[in-house]
Formats: C-alpha cells, structure tokens, sequence
C-alpha cells in the first residue's frame, strides 16, 4: 500500500508540473507569496516561512471555492489533518498527527479564544459555521507554551472577519440534496473609529440516511472602537442552537442538542513602536442534552495578557500570563454524579524569537502551568530557521506539549479517576521549504511525537496507560499554472504503531481554484489508504478517492449564482467518528448537489 499511495503521488506532482508546463506563463508573472502574515505560532504577527513550527493557511478564496459549510470540516486536505465526522452536516472533529479526541487534544480557538465545554472538555466544532470567517491557521504539533493544555497535538485558530468598508453586507440562500437548506446574513459597517459586523446563519437537512437529519440557527456580533491612535477596544459574542440525529452505527433514535454561547472584550495595541498589548478576558457557555438522558450546563471563563517587546535588536520576547476556569452543573445522565463541579488553572509564559545576519531565526520559550487537579506542569520549546538563500529555508523544533485530566474523568463520570496525572508529549521535527520557481513551492516535515500517561478506560475506570510513539511526513506543493489558476497538492504518511483506530496512514489532499472574469471554479480531492476502525489494524475500512467542485459565476457586480457537486465519483466510502452516545464507521453522502444565489452590497 506504501508504494502504491508513493506512485499516486508522485504522479499527481508530474500532472501538475505538467500542466504547468502547458499552461505557464513568464516567470516574473504571479510569483508565488511566501509572505502569508500569521499570528498563531507566537500569538504576533509573523510570516509562515519565519516559523519554526508547522503551520497551514486556509485563506478567505479557499472558503469561498469549498462547498465545506464549517470551519473544521474545510480543513481537510491540510496536511496531517484528518477529519472525523457522520455525515456532511453536524460534528465535523480534527484529528491533527493522530491527536484529536474531540478538541480534547488539539486546541480550537476563535481569535485566540478557546473553545471549550468546561465539564468534558470537547470543542463542538458543529457550532463553528463558516458564516463570520476570514481564515484559519493551523499549527501541526505540541503549542503548549503559548497556549497550555490541550494544544497537544496542535492548535487551530479560526480568525473572523471585522467591516472594512462604511457598509456591505451579503445575503446567500442555499438548496441541495435531502432538502439540505442554508440561509446567511451578513452585515457590517464602519463610522468613523466605530466598526461592527453581524452575522446569522440557518442550517438544516433531511440527512442522507435515515435518523440522519440536522437543525443549527448561528448569530455572531462583532463590535470594535478605536479608542486613539494606539488602543483598539472590541467586543465579540455568538449564540449557537443545534440539534443532530445521528445514523447508524449509533442505536436507533441517537441525538443530540447543543446551546452554546461565548462573549469576550479585548482591549489591544501599541504601547510604543517596538511593544504590544494585548489583554482579553472572555467566557463560553452552554446547555446539552443527548438522547441517553445526559443534560448538563457549562461554562469556561478565562482572561488572558500578552505583553511583547524588544529585549534587542531584530528581538521580539513575549510575556504572557492566562487564568482558565472550567465548570458546570451535571443535572441529569446515565452513571454520572450530579452535583456541581469546578477547576481552575493559572499560567505564566515566556517566548522569545531573535534574529541573527538576517539567515536565522532562533526561538525559544517556557510554560508554567498550575492545575487545581493536576498539579505543576511545565511545557517548552525551542526552534530554528535558517534561510540558506531567498528561494529556501530549513527548520526544526523540539516541543514539549500536556493535556490535563478534564472534571468527567477525574470527578463525576462512572469512569471517574482522581488520581489521574496530565498526559505529555514531545515533539521533534524538522523541514525545508523550497520555491523551484516563482510558480512552484514545496514544503516537507519529518516529525516523531513521544507521548506518556495518556487516559483511556480499563477495568471500569480512567487510567493513565498509554505510551505513544507517532511518526510522520507532510509535504505540500503549491503551483501558480498561469493568473487564472492556481493548484495545491499535499500528502500526508502516519506511522502510528498500534493506535490505528480513525487514523490513516496514507492521505492526499488536493485543489485548484480557477478565475476568470465572472467565473470561479474550484476541484477538491481527498485520498485515504491504511485506514480502520479498531487499534492494531483492526476493522479496516476500504480506502476511497472524493472529488468535490464548485462553480460560482458573476450574474452582476451585486448577484452571484453557484453550484456545488460533493463526491463527484459517487463513491461508496466510511468515515470513523466518535460522536456522544457512539462511536463507529459511519456511510458517508454518495453524490449530491447544492445550488444558490448571493447578494452581495
């Protein structure tokens, strides 16, 4: 299986460079930009190429070319990004390097916010639409220093969008197979140092299969003063309502509703030309009830300061300190003690990034991190760039990342263990990024993660058991044809030893995105190999190949009108998904279709 997933791609990589070929226009022409401006790697602004660590861009013309409808399922075809799910609508849960469990090992953010339930600790990745998006980073590997437990296997930041004009706005109306309906709002404006941008956004389907169908109302508002010339005061809040059935192999009549709420105030800005503030305080909650008799409340309140400066020339050193409450009230549920539960954690960060002759990039940092339950933990990292020309660079990092036990399992589930301890990993990598041309960049990772204490269920009981060895590959190449096209095409190589359990060993992800005048064009594919449902190899489900499109054309400056065509191969193919209530390989949507109009002012 390896040789043939190697013979596929490299037949894609000689597709593409031959179509360059064809299609190329002069070299000096749309050379490709290196320069994408990042702020998750080290919570400031940097470029991709300045990183240390591995990090991915989902752009704003990536969003609009997807027929994706939330802000994790786009995700796929990242490389080392796998997405768990039952279907096209609901949950839709990243597993980044074989790490994932539900948000309970990768950490999800909306603009440096965590997204967190405070009893189970999950991210509800179906309450995060695509409505109010501007682009997502996604940092591959342990990010702990920055931002603490969870971030274990990597971080993904969902960066929304703020009015850049004194009034647009957009409405999209959506139909498609099994009565799938959307309907968006969008409105924002700007006056003077006032700007703010509002969104709704309804969801529904019948579902591909029977018990299959979903129901999400979304509204975000966004608020921002400009309080001088230095200080910028925002504030942000969003309502999510969700209500899931899902299909079998869950027991019949399977559901799940989901309120989720979050507000939070940032005030940011320069304190002098070389310093920065940043002081955020915020709060998520929420209300769940699942066909099992589960019916709890929630809540994560936290508050977070960045403070970064110049120690030297060419330095940039942050400080940081963050304050994480989680808790709830367990009302009602099979096995659970109800009553009401609480923890908290207090953190303390440094991370420095220097520059030296203008060639390398040193970076460095340290996390102190005091659990209610877990006790003192500490996360580190350390990082180096060299640009050996303009056109190249190379990399490494060593990182150090941690996972506290959440209140379910340390309190109040059956399966509840006090004496749980936090599980760790780290984290080793290096990589090169390459531009063969001004057309042509390709970037490859080689990494192994060593991970300890890591929780599951046996006897009855949550145990620290599990000692973890990944190792893995990324390589992406990205090709600009000519002006009117540009192509992405990455693969992804996990050995993950034992844990095969809903995460593949081979996977291609590919795209391109064609404009021209009033047309818009977009080809999505994804193909996964070495794939099963059970640890040591166990269960294997068939490997499969999607293709997605989506056409958007122009009816006038104001009116657009698309089509979009998921699984274009009417492919039979399963999907393993861990969902409340079940878990199992799930029949995932043959071909179907999804039509539309936007108005746009």
């Amino acid at each position: 299986m390896i040789r043939y997933s190697f013979v596929l791609f490299v037949s894609m990589v000689l597709f593409c460079s031959a179509c360059g070929y064809l299609w190329a226009k002069d070299e000096s022409e749309d050379a490709y930009d290196l320069g994408k401006i990042v702020v998750t790697p080290t919570s400031y602004e940097g470029s991709v190429k300045d990183s240390s660590l591995s990090v991915s861009v989902v752009t704003k013309n990536d969003i609009e070319a997807n027929t994706s409808h939330s802000a994790t399922d786009i995700l796929t075809g990242i490389p080392g990004v796998f997405v768990h799910k039952t279907s096209q609508s609901g949950r839709a849960d990243v597993v980044i390097r074989g790490q994932g469990s539900r948000g309970r090992r990768v950490m999800v953010l909306v603009d440096g916010k965590p997204e967190k339930m405070g009893l189970y600790g999950c991210t509800i990745t179906h309450a995060l639409p695509l409505d109010n998006v501007q682009r997502i980073e996604v940092v591959r590997g342990p990010a702990s220093v920055l931002y603490g437990s969870d971030a274990l296997g990597g971080v993904i930041n969902i960066i929304t969008e703020k009015a850049k004009e004194k009034s647009e706005g957009q409405v999209t109306t959506l139909y498609g197979s099994y009565d799938t309906q959307e309907y968006l709002l969008k409105q924002g404006g700007k006056f003077n140092a006032f700007d703010y941008f509002l969104t709704y956004d309804r969801q529904q389907s019948r579902g591909h299969l029977p018990n299959s169908d979903y129901d999400s109302k979304n509204t975000t508002l966004r608020l921002g003063q400009q309080l001088n010339d230095q200080f910028r005061l925002g504030f942000s809040t969003r309502y999510f309502d969700g209500f899931k059935r899902e299909p079998s192999p869950a027991p019949a009549d399977t559901w799940n509703l989901y309120e989720r709420g979050a507000y939070d105030i940032t005030l940011d800005g320069k304190i002098s030309e070389a310093s920065n503030l940043m002081l955020k305080t915020y709060r998520d909650f929420g209300t769940h009830k699942f066909s099992d008799g589960t019916y709890s409340k929630d809540y994560t309140n936290g508050a977070m300061l960045h403070f970064n400066f110049e120690l030297l020339k060419d330095n940039t050193f942050l400080l940081g300190s963050e304050f994480r409450q989680q808790g709830g009230n367990i009302l009602d549920g099979p096995g659970v003690t109800k009553g009401k539960y609480e923890k908290d954690e207090l953190a303390f960060f440094f991370h420095d990034e220097q520059r030296l002759f203008d060639k390398l990039i040193l970076s460095g940092g340290l996390r102190y991190n005091d659990d209610e339950y877990a006790g003192e933990l500490f996360a580190s990292q350390a990082g180096a760039v060299y640009h050996l020309l303009d056109i190249t660079s190379v990399r490494m990092s060593v990182n150090k990342g941690f996972r506290a036990p959440q209140l379910n399992e340390l309190r109040f589930a059956t399966q509840a263990n006090p004496d749980l301890i936090a599980e760790k990993a780290w984290n080793y990598e290096a990589g090169f990024n390459h531009q063969f041309t001004k057309k042509l960049n390709i970037d490859f990772t080689y990494f192994i993660m060593d991970a300890e204490n890591f929780i599951r269920v046996s006897s009855g009981k949550f145990r620290n058991l599990d000692t973890v060895k990944f190792k893995g590959s990324e390589t992406s190449l990205e090709y600009i044809f000519n002006e009117l096209l540009r192509g992405r095409l990455s693969y992804s190589w996990l050995d993950n030893g034992n844990y095969t359990q809903g995460r593949p060993e081979n996977e291609i992800g590919m795209s391109l995105i064609y404009n021209k005048e009033k047309w818009k064009t977009s080809l999505t594919g994804q193909w996964v190999d070495n794939y099963y449902a059970a640890d040591n190899r166990q269960q294997a489900i068939p490997n499969f190949f999607l293709l997605n499109s989506k056409v958007v054309y122009d009816i006038t400056k104001d009116w657009q009108a698309f089509l979009g065509i998921n699984n274009i191969l009417n492919v039979e193919h399963e999907i393993y998904a861990d969902v409340p209530g079940a878990s199992g390989v799930f029949t995932q949507p043959k071909r179907n279709f999804e039509t539309g109009v936007t108005f746009k002012w």
